[in-house]
């Protein structure tokens, strides 16, 4: 066990379960796909959607992120890259373009329960991202003096079963924070899954673990209101 004295800007003291896994993210749930009102719309990310294209939406997941969706019905599976944001309406968890859904072959139904894997992310540039005042000479960082006091226990977790996502973070303050309020409000445990994302870290909160799906879909629905985009995560697909 590794105990780790992180200072961020309040004293709060709390301990979490983390889960280590790079790119490995499964997620459960109903499809949709883009009614034909959608053709030549603007997606969220500027383009413009294509039924003819192999994209989706997804609430959480980085734009241009490729994603395996995999029919539960018939088996069959596609690969699309995230364009968009959605879907909004209850219970569902991707949209796709219409010929994505075709080669899924769910055009009567309209919906579909499916798998949802991560294939990779996005290898944008992140230096776009570099703050031009950090190679400036005469550019004084701004120094909070005020302290957050965080300690916590953490140690390398295999859960088996399944988890529920509510949310993700960048920032470890901000996962941290979070953390401490779960732990008063939910008798779960609480698991952070680390995942590099162009050598950058992106912190994803998980409560569980659960034996079924059905115990995490009953655990989900009753926090649904109040973590709208939380989903099951598989943790046998570590």
């Amino acid at each position: 066990m590794q105990k780790f004295l992180i200072i961020i800007t309040s004293v709060l003291f709390f301990s979490v379960t983390n889960l280590f896994s790079q790119n490995k993210y499964t997620q459960y749930g109903l499809a949709s796909f883009y009614a034909d009102k959608f053709e030549g719309h603007i997606t969220a990310n500027g383009e413009k959607y294509s039924h003819s294209k192999l994209t989706a939406a997804h609430l959480n997941f980085p734009f241009n992120t490729r994603v395996k969706v995999t029919n539960l019905s018939n088996n069959k599976s596609v690969i699309v890259r995230i364009n968009d944001r959605g879907p909004f309406g209850k219970d569902r968890i991707i949209d796709l373009s219409k010929s994505a859904a075709k080669k899924l072959n769910f055009i009567k139904s309209g919906i579909t329960q499916v798998k949802v894997e991560i294939v990779d992310f996005p290898k944008e540039d992140i230096n776009k991202n570099v703050d031009k005042k950090s190679s400036n000479n005469n550019y004084k960082p701004y120094i909070n003096n005020n302290k957050e006091i965080y300690e916590f226990n953490s140690s390398k977790a295999n859960p088996n079963g399944f988890g529920v996502q509510i949310a993700s973070y960048k920032e470890l303050s901000n996962l941290m924070r979070i953390c401490d309020s779960l732990k008063n409000v939910y008798n779960k445990k609480i698991y952070v899954q680390v995942s590099n994302i162009n050598d950058n870290k992106l912190y994803r909160v998980i409560l569980g673990n659960f034996s079924d799906t059905k115990k995490a879909e009953t655990f989900k629905s009753s926090i649904q209101n109040k973590y709208p985009g939380c989903f099951i995560v598989d943790f046998r697909n570590k």
